[in-house]
């Protein structure tokens, strides 16, 4: 279902990066669409656009989904993706998908990445929607040392995560991106629906 982009802004014009911008944008689609199925929608991770003079990270997701306002039960955690252009649909950083596969062992509730395309041009999102649901793949651990970088993991290294690409079955390939991170490509047999999102949740 395609939204115009216009209706999902922020009202308070909190956009002062365009990547927050459209981060915005996707995850109001995605809110409106959860509560429309009764699900509250708890905003969960770290909002620190207004810090312009540096990058912090947390390791939270976007979104934690419950079954009310009363927090009783936690349905999943969701992360978003919105994308300008197809071409980096499926497309994330491979530190993120640690922290995902981490998370999806700790709450043993579905883990998702929820992918958009917003369309500034034409003044609409939801065009293309899908999500990539991230199990606990055997050996994340490592990985999640890896990009550790304080506590007792803060000096533990690997020489090369490209074993990631055989250990966990969403990834079909890694690259390294021009700002030095290294991205994962998702295996398009792992993009399922928002009907099927619904459907994990509801089980």
């Amino acid at each position: 279902m395609s939204r115009p982009v216009s209706s999902l802004l922020r009202d308070d014009d909190n956009d002062l990066q365009s990547n927050y911008k459209l981060h915005d944008i996707g995850e109001a689609y995605l809110t409106e669409w959860l509560q429309s199925r009764g699900y509250y929608v708890e905003q969960w991770g770290l909002d620190n656009r207004e810090d312009t003079d540096t990058l912090q990270y947390d390791d939270r997701m976007d979104i934690r989904v419950w079954d009310s306002e009363t927090k009783v039960k936690c349905h999943g955690l969701v992360d978003v993706k919105t994308k300008s252009s197809h071409d980096w649909l499926g497309i994330f950083n491979e530190r993120h998908l640690v922290k995902y596969a981490r998370w999806a062992a700790l709450y043993d509730v579905p883990v998702v990445v929820f992918f958009t395309l917003v369309d500034t041009d034409h003044d609409t999102v939801g065009d293309e929607t899908f999500i990539v649901e991230i199990p606990p793949f055997d050996g994340y651990e490592q990985y999640y040392r890896h990009y550790t970088k304080d506590g007792v993991d803060a000096h533990f290294y690997m020489d090369s995560t490209d074993s990631i690409v055989n250990e966990c079955p969403v990834v079909k390939r890694t690259f390294g991106a021009d700002d030095a991170n290294t991205v994962v490509v998702c295996d398009e047999s792992h993009y399922q629906s928002l009907q099927y999102f619904e459907h994990v949740l509801d089980n």
